[in-house]
């Protein structure tokens, strides 16, 4: 969960990296690419996981703050970062 602005903040920046890499590699023509099927697939998943998880902090961040609450902090998903770096 987010806690702060500046977390929001990140959070939206790592969100909106995480939709850019997704829709490169979508727009990618299949004779161009270079991994296997299955492997392009992982990738995909993995980056729609990603930001699944980010978007739903983001929402859970705004309900609190609509009902007045703040949420405790939950750190991003696990292997967020090594994702980005790999794509």
């Amino acid at each position: 969960m987010i806690e702060n602005q500046s977390q929001r903040e990140q959070t939206r920046e790592w969100l909106s990296r995480f939709e850019g890499k997704l829709a490169e590699l979508r727009l990618l023509p299949v004779e161009q690419r270079l991994e296997h099927p299955r492997l392009r697939q992982a990738q995909e998943d993995s980056l729609q996981s990603m930001i699944d998880d980010l978007r739903n902090q983001l929402a859970e961040q705004d309900s609190g703050s609509l009902s007045g609450e703040s949420p405790p902090l939950v750190s991003p998903p696990a292997g967020q970062r090594e994702v980005a770096t790999i794509c």
